[in-house]
């Protein structure tokens, strides 16, 4: 595992609840039990804020905060390709023979589908 993975799983970053969000998904992975709720606050089209609530076996939690730093501060034009290019699955490859290590990619385009549908 790469230094910034485990920073990421010691140190997971903007966990949390956003009151009053633009858009909030929750997405789960039965066979894993693993559940992430994403919420995401848009202003002018830039994402403001981006939190997540975690629950489960715990693979996917230091991608889930990495994604979320990077996509913190974005225009949301940037997230939609981010998400459309696959770019987050080829992030997190290295454990994609686990159903719940790619559930921070399914999550997010839950969020970016519902979020369409609200902007």
């Amino acid at each position: 595992m790469n230094e910034e993975l485990i920073d990421h799983t010691n140190n997971p970053r903007n966990v949390g609840i956003i009151d009053n969000p633009t858009c909030s998904v929750a997405f789960g992975n039965l066979k894993c039990e693993e559940v992430i709720k994403f919420y995401i606050k848009v202003e002018e089209n830039i994402c403001k804020d981006i939190k997540y609530e975690y629950f489960g076996c715990g693979i996917s939690l230091p991608y889930t905060s990495i994604v979320s730093e990077y996509i913190k501060g974005k225009h949301i034009d940037d997230v939609r390709k981010l998400v459309k290019s696959n770019k987050i699955e080829s992030m997190i490859n290295e454990l994609k023979t686990r159903p719940c290590s790619v559930i921070t990619a399914d999550a997010l385009k839950e969020l970016m589908n519902k979020l369409d549908e609200i902007i």
